[in-house]
């Protein structure tokens, strides 16, 4: 059984040479993430870009302490809705694996090369970009296999605490979504609500870990 040890809302996980982690920061208090609940208008004004993507692949490392563990998430643009840049956009975020050590932060997420998102992203220093709200800025694309309509489906994490209610899992399709979203970034109302719908999309969003 691997073992685990929770810096704040950050696990440490190690199959194997537990003595590795003197080496770490000291540990404070454990305690779960909190997050400020922020719905589709939220989501909009606090990014950058808002972009129909796929991912393409996953870098995991060290900081140059060597005290965390972050990943660089490659995404290639498929379409925008707010914002425009490069056709490849890099997410970083804090947390990964690098055997025999896994760094996790609840409320993160994480992806797998190929799989299609909706994110709500925002410059960080250094040129790469990073997800608003956490798993709040990620909508999974799929297919719905009755009507083959492209769904965006929200993600509502586990082990993690909001301020102003816990948000309702949702879904939207893809085109119905994206439309909104540029209305919202310029100021317009949107003529088909996509937020506070129901999911019943039978895919189950989640990502995998890098």
């Amino acid at each position: 059984m691997p073992t685990q040890r929770r810096i704040g809302a950050v696990s440490l996980r190690l199959a194997m040479g537990l003595a590795f982690l003197c080496s770490l920061a000291a540990p404070r208090p454990a305690g779960a993430t909190t997050l400020r609940r922020m719905d589709l208008p939220d989501l909009v004004a606090h990014s950058q870009r808002v972009v129909h993507a796929r991912a393409v692949s996953n870098r995991v490392y060290w900081d140059p302490t060597h005290s965390q563990i972050y990943t660089d998430t490659v995404f290639e643009t498929i379409g925008e809705a707010k914002g425009s840049g490069p056709k490849k956009l890099t997410i970083t975020q804090l947390g990964g694996r690098i055997d025999p050590l896994e760094m996790l932060v609840d409320g993160t997420p994480t992806f797998r090369a190929g799989e299609e998102v909706v994110l709500f992203a925002e410059p960080r220093p250094g040129g790469n970009h990073m997800i608003v709200g956490l798993s709040q800025g990620v909508m999974r694309v799929s297919t719905d296999p009755t009507t083959g309509e492209r769904v965006a489906i929200g993600e509502v994490p586990e082990a993690v605490s909001f301020v102003g209610g816990r948000p309702v899992r949702s879904a939207a399709k893809l085109d119905d979504l994206m439309d909104e979203v540029r209305q919202l970034a310029g100021g317009g109302a949107a003529n088909r609500p996509a937020r506070g719908k129901p999911a019943t999309d039978p895919v189950r969003p989640g990502g995998v870990k890098p």
